[in-house]
């Protein structure tokens, strides 16, 4: 599947899973949202600088996923999933009546946290994003997970974008 045909088949309130070795696909797909008028949340494990300059993302807030504390950051320890990441998305998706977020980092967040701790966060937020409206972006690397978590965590998501069947 061309990356222009999944563009063009985004549909604005589910939720995407993107199983593929490069990050690029699901941050046009992001991008591609806010320039629909979408309003964004960009969680990653790339600093928010390098993120801004390879994506039109001016509009989106950029929250650095990160254990180090920098000043003139918004920042997230991996760590706290249950209450300040959970907080900080829940009050994202219910003050913006149409949203786009990408959760980039799912790797990192398992080996900070396990495999169940951060499949049920996803749970979690995928039922937030439903009830809210938002579009939600989860890019992970084919070699990440076990084929039965990646199975798992398939069935949580209602469109599976796999870039390995190509």
């Amino acid at each position: 599947m061309a990356c222009d045909t999944i563009l063009e088949a985004l549909d604005e309130g589910y939720n995407y899973l993107i199983v593929s070795n490069e990050q690029e696909t699901a941050f046009e797909m992001f991008v591609s949202m806010l320039k629909s008028g979408s309003i964004g949340l960009s969680i990653s494990t790339t600093f928010p600088d390098k993120l801004k300059k390879e994506y039109d993302m001016a509009k989106a807030e950029v929250v650095w996923l990160t254990d180090t504390s920098v000043a003139d950051k918004k920042t997230i320890n991996p760590h706290r999933l249950e209450f300040e990441m959970m907080r900080m998305y829940a009050s994202f998706v219910k003050n913006n009546s149409k949203s786009a977020i990408i959760l980039d980092g799912f790797e990192y967040l398992v080996v900070e946290n396990g495999f169940d701790k951060v499949f049920k966060f996803i749970k979690k937020i995928n039922d937030l994003s439903s009830v809210n409206n938002a579009t939600l972006f989860v890019p992970i690397g084919t070699d990440s997970l076990e084929p039965d978590q990646l199975g798992t965590l398939k069935k949580e998501f209602d469109k599976v974008i796999d870039m390995t069947d190509e």
